[in-house]
């Protein structure tokens, strides 16, 4: 009974593959054809539609490639000039005054316009000596005086030559190496006409050359040594006004700073308005007896001037 069920199932088995073969094969015959619509239809799709089913893609603008920027001045632009660095101006200098006569140079010892001021003179032959300090106590003074210069001493100390300049102070032609023109003070010799000017135009060169600084028309004698030739001679070069002094300090004979204060003082016949007082630059007693003197004319109201200034009308 099992034998013939066992049967039954193979024979079933082989029915169903053998139907399944031919199916296959059916349809592989008539594949070519229905293969062929499929593709038609497929291949056939309006690309309108196609296009409009696609999602678009954002697109980026291009953008330009930076460039780098030219650094030169627009050649429309106005280019501006160099410009030379600002100089200190140097105070205004009065002009000298009107002389009485004319062929010779006139001695001016004080001013006379009846000021209640005076004029602080130093002079600076021998060494630097106390220059420094008189230069910085006139400067916390606030006070410009005079300086009478050799060209020796201008040549040997140069800085201080032009910080003389640079302050505002006046400088007075004092010869090259201080000789008399007369010889009477030291007991030499006159100087010849020539030697009195070469003296004179050497300094005036040499200042200039240092400090850019013209001395003329002002001079000062070594010793205050002159005749009526020599106030000719100085004319004929330009140099027309003499400073003399109303006071001497006489620190170099050994006064004392206080008999120079006194000797120049404001109630001396020496001193008072319009006086001129003749100091030494290398005196000690001289530099002693400055702050003295100042303390003495500021309390009496008075002003410190140069000499160009106090021989103003």
């Amino acid at each position: 009974m099992i034998r013939l069920q066992t049967v039954l199932v193979i024979l079933v088995i082989i029915a169903v593959a053998v139907w399944g073969v031919r199916s296959v094969a059916s349809v592989d015959d008539g594949s070519d054809e229905e293969s062929a619509t499929i593709t038609l239809v497929n291949t056939t799709t309006p690309t309108a539609t196609v296009a409009a089913t696609e999602t678009p893609r954002p697109t980026r603008e291009p953008t330009a490639e930076p460039t780098e920027e030219s650094t030169e001045e627009p050649t429309d632009e106005p280019v501006e000039e160099p410009t030379e660095e600002p100089t200190v101006a140097s105070p205004e200098r009065p002009d000298p005054p009107d002389l009485d006569v004319s062929g010779e140079a006139v001695v001016f010892d004080r001013g006379s316009s009846g000021r209640l001021e005076i004029a602080l003179t130093f002079d600076a032959g021998e060494g630097a000596g106390y220059t420094e300090d008189i230069l910085d106590l006139l400067d916390d003074y606030g006070i410009k005086g005079t300086f009478g210069v050799t060209g020796q001493w201008a040549e040997n100390n140069p800085e201080l030559m032009q910080r003389i300049v640079d302050e505002g102070h006046q400088v007075l032609n004092h010869t090259y190496d201080h000789g008399s023109f007369t010889g009477f003070s030291p007991g030499t010799e006159a100087l010849t006409p020539e030697e009195r000017k070469n003296q004179v135009l050497t300094t005036e060169d040499i200042i200039f050359d240092i400090a850019g600084y013209e001395s003329a028309p002002y001079f000062r004698y070594p010793y205050n040594d002159y005749d009526a030739a020599s106030l000719v001679e100085l004319d004929e070069i330009g140099f027309s006004i003499i400073a003399g002094y109303t006071c001497d300090s006489l620190g170099w004979f050994g006064y004392t700073a206080a008999e120079i204060a006194e000797k120049c003082g404001v109630a001396s016949d020496d001193g008072g308005p319009g006086a001129v007082i003749l100091m030494h630059v290398v005196q000690e007693a001289d530099f002693e007896a400055l702050p003295l003197i100042i303390d003495e004319y500021l309390a009496a109201d008075y002003g410190f001037v140069t000499f160009e200034q106090i021989i103003q009308p």
